[in-house]
């Protein structure tokens, strides 16, 4: 009993220890973590300073082979299957900006026609020669309104006019990027993010623009993970010359530093919120391959085949993976010859065997080994903070998503949607500085001579060498974000002449 004390003792300790240590850690750090909303809730602005936005990958049709994507199923690959989850999804998200990648140019105008993009209109991305696939921006024409577009190699740069809640007119930045996907090649995705953000910062300077108080987006399919080089890029500002990434040691991102003028976090990181992942495939090869060989059979080796029929069809080889639930046969009595063939099958492929031994083989689900990653970001400048945060997965699927690779009979595309819900912040200056809000409107029915007068004529003490200096252009070229647009109701967007 002493010793047995001793050890409760020395646990309850340690247990107290730990939440004390948590409780004067967090002392002073409250990280406020924004809303979630989860699908099928719209992720829909209510607030002229809020700007909802998703990001998606919608695998382009031309991808969608059964050589590509063994393990699903071909009806589910079609292009009808696939059109109708997909108008289903575009049009649940409910959100300002729809920045897209892998959109097919030739289904572009399918894609705008549709009944539930009511309401959008869209820039896709010139993509010149035989390039099949391009970027795209939904954007909702009641709020916002493009004034500069560019394309670029991987990127999609867009500007859009928006009024606030002070009435006053915001410009908001885009880049849409779908960079390299070949993982030896970060070069080149550390190369097409530093070109998409420097004609961002080139496109601002022309408009005698400050790049880091403006409102910037940087959004998409990176092909890179949080810990990688891009990432690090946006998030720091810089790259320094020399650069490596983690899984290749030997080859540097860049040879030079590079930098960028954009003060940049990420949504889900401020938000308080991870998602677990946003792109989940199966591997082609390794261990557990046996059980999609079993299940879908133009993936089937000659030998695992012959030996999985020895196993026979029916519920012996699961509820979830067997082929008597996928093609409906019937019941079958499982013997140990039944077994044992079927374990030898998962044994050349790779498999865990000694699992399928276990209730005669009777599988509890897939056992592939899933690439689940997160390549695709929301990266939104600093004068935003991050109000809510989209959920894509509905609660009734948290276990088949858990259990099962992209895409499925739920899911049309491999990669999984992000989204944001984005609330501009606003710098009001002191008093003894002045007002910065625009004055109010005179009412013409008030006749009544206001009592102080201010006068702005030179007068006799002005020096005539000071009054040639300001008859020259207006040092306010451009357009300032304190400014207002004049003779333009607030109710609707207003394209900038200077943009």
């Amino acid at each position: 009993m002493g010793r047995r004390a001793v050890l409760v003792t020395t646990a309850c300790v340690a247990a107290l220890s730990w939440v004390v240590g948590r409780v004067l850690g967090r002392r002073g750090v409250k990280q406020s973590k924004a809303r979630r909303v989860r699908r099928p809730e719209p992720l829909t602005s209510t607030d002229p300073d809020e700007i909802s936005v998703v990001v998606w990958n919608i695998l382009a049709d031309h991808y969608c082979t059964p050589k590509r994507y063994p393990y699903v199923r071909p009806d589910w690959l079609s292009w009808p299957h696939r059109w109708a989850l997909l108008q289903e999804q575009l049009g649940s998200f409910g959100s300002d900006l729809i920045c897209l990648q892998e959109v097919e140019p030739s289904r572009w105008q399918q894609i705008l026609d549709s009944p539930a993009l009511h309401g959008y209109s869209g820039i896709i991305q010139d993509r010149r020669g035989d390039n099949l696939i391009a970027n795209a921006i939904l954007y909702r024409t009641s709020k916002l309104a493009p004034v500069w577009t560019e394309s670029r190699s991987r990127a999609l740069l867009a500007a859009f006019a928006f009024w606030d809640g002070l009435g006053q007119q915001q410009v908001l930045w885009v880049a849409n990027l779908h960079l390299e996907g070949s993982p030896y090649r970060p070069n080149d995705r550390i190369s097409q993010t530093r070109s998409a953000l420097q004609r961002l910062e080139a496109a601002q300077r022309e408009r005698s623009l400050a790049p880091g108080d403006e409102l910037v987006l940087v959004v998409g399919d990176f092909n890179s993970g949080r810990s990688e080089s891009v990432c690090h890029f946006l998030h720091r500002g810089r790259l320094e010359g020399g650069s490596t990434e983690p899984h290749l040691p030997r080859v540097e991102v860049t040879k030079t530093s590079i930098a960028h003028p954009f003060p940049l976090h990420e949504a889900y990181s401020s938000g308080g919120h991870e998602l677990p992942f946003t792109r989940k495939v199966q591997s082609p090869s390794g261990p557990g391959t046996s059980d999609m060989a079993l299940r879908w059979p133009q993936s089937v080796q000659p030998l695992p085949l012959l030996l999985a029929l020895l196993a026979g069809p029916g519920p012996a080889l699961g509820p979830r993976m067997g082929l008597g639930r996928a093609w409906g046969r019937g019941p079958y009595a499982p013997t140990a010859a039944a077994a044992a063939a079927a374990a030898v099958a998962a044994a050349a492929r790779g498999g865990r065997w000694w699992r399928r031994l276990r209730g005669w083989c009777q599988w509890q689900g897939p056992r592939v080994p899933a690439l689940a990653s997160t390549l695709d970001f929301i990266w939104a400048s600093c004068q935003m903070e991050v109000s809510a945060l989209y959920w894509p997965v509905e609660c009734r699927h948290e276990g088949l998503i858990s259990l099962q690779a992209l895409p499925n009979q739920h899911y049309p595309s491999d990669h999984l949607p992000i989204g944001a819900l984005l609330r501009c912040k606003h710098f009001y200056a002191d008093p003894e500085f002045g007002d910065t809000h625009p004055p109010p409107p005179l009412d013409p029915a008030v006749t009544q001579v206001p009592a102080a007068v201010q006068d702005f004529s030179p007068g006799p003490e002005a020096d005539p060498v000071e009054l040639q200096g300001m008859t020259g252009p207006s040092p306010l070229r451009g357009r300032s974000r304190a400014s207002t647009a004049a003779n333009t109701a607030p109710g609707t967007p207003h394209v900038d002449g200077a943009l």
